[in-house]
């Protein structure tokens, strides 16, 4: 049990476990994206490595969410009440994480088209720019 700081109650709080670099942290020290509000900065010459994450990433949970029909196949173990609602349980469970996949896989595929879209447009504008310098240097 913990309180609202996250502090174990009645014992001693267990030893810290080593913990990994998020994903998005690049093993060359590059900066990793950071959120701003609603915003989230990622530099556009690592906005390639971004959307590849967020791909793989949907790649995983459509695989998760693919595996998570077997929810809806539950059968109880026998013909008892008990039997009859853990099996409920299990499945509304299952159907409810379903749905919670796919709203996930949802979020991922919005932010991915964003920032494909954002990348896109930053290019053109430095296109854009280049073609403007070259211009004014004839």
């Amino acid at each position: 049990m913990a309180d609202e700081d996250g502090h174990r109650l009645g014992g001693a709080d267990p030893k810290p476990q080593a913990q990994q670099a998020p994903p998005a942290q690049q093993p060359g020290g590059a900066p990793p994206p950071h959120a701003s509000g609603k915003k989230l900065y990622v530099d556009p010459a690592e906005a390639g490595q971004a959307l590849s994450y967020l791909d793989q990433a949907i790649e995983k949970l459509q695989e998760s969410y693919r595996k998570s029909i077997n929810f809806q196949r539950i059968q109880k173990p026998g013909n008892e009440n008990p039997s009859d609602g853990f099996s409920q349980v299990a499945k509304n469970v299952g159907l409810q994480k379903r749905d919670e996949i796919l709203q996930d896989i949802n979020g991922l595929r919005a932010m991915y088209q964003e920032l494909k879209a954002t990348l896109d447009n930053h290019h053109e504008t430095e296109h854009a720019n280049a073609d403007n310098l070259r211009r004014m240097q004839r």
